[in-house]
């Protein structure tokens, strides 16, 4: 095995740019700066602007909790190490911003949005125009998970599980998604990201669940609808 150029970095707040509000606290942008065969790059975080998103609020009883710092700084973390330890033998600055956009984006938000257009179309079609068009003004601002626990709580039994096997059929598979993540994360606002889709563990944990949970969704449909979304690298 060749001996490959060393990589290192540092994630740090950066104090030559303004203040920017998160969840309702002021604090500098969150930067990681990557030396490869000495060479410098700094670029911003991608999950401090994506955890800073209001539906990563979770207020329950009036209580707000959000995303910590910790949280944001583990998950670039984790991101970075991934790619290094995976495009090592072909890593460059320039490839690296490639790669580490491809990679940070979250599965649950790529289906979300179709998501919600498929809740819009169902309570449409029930003829709730008002509550199809709440909905969709969600996009964006609530996940789309908390607001299936709340619709069984408030919906009749028969009209919850005719939204849940429609789903299977007319919407993309974000309610698996969303399920396992949540399982894996003990969060109710999860995340699980393109790279973390590439890692053939979570494949494999993710292809059981589908075959054990009896939600009606093919393992063989669902990999090939995410591989799709998220393109080929």
């Amino acid at each position: 095995m060749g001996k490959y150029p060393k990589i290192s970095y540092k994630i740090f707040h950066n104090e030559r740019l303004k203040q920017t509000d998160f969840h309702g606290r002021n604090m500098h942008p969150l930067y990681v700066r990557l030396i490869y065969a000495r060479q410098p790059t700094d670029f911003k975080c991608y999950y401090f602007d994506f955890f800073a998103q209001e539906k990563f609020a979770l207020e329950v009883a009036g209580q707000k909790t959000v995303p910590s710092m910790q949280v944001v700084e583990a998950m670039e973390k984790s991101l970075l190490d991934f790619i290094i330890e995976r495009h090592k033998p072909e890593f460059s600055i320039e490839s690296l911003h490639i790669w580490y956009h491809y990679y940070a984006r979250d599965l649950l938000t790529l289906l979300e949005d179709d998501f919600y257009k498929y809740l819009y179309t169902f309570f449409h079609d029930e003829g709730v125009p008002v509550f199809a068009s709440l909905c969709k003004s969600a996009i964006g601002r609530k996940h789309a998970g908390l607001l299936m626990r709340d619709m069984k709580q408030l919906l009749k039994p028969s009209l919850y599980k005719k939204l849940v096997e429609n789903a299977a059929h007319y919407a993309p598979p974000y309610l698996p998604f969303y399920t396992f993540a949540s399982k894996i994360a003990g969060s109710l606002t999860p995340v699980m990201s393109v790279k973390d889709w590439y890692m053939t563990s979570v494949q494999e944990t993710f292809r059981k669940y589908l075959e054990s949970d009896g939600s009606g969704y093919r393992g063989d449909d669902v990999f090939k609808y995410v591989n799709k979304i998220i393109g080929g690298n």
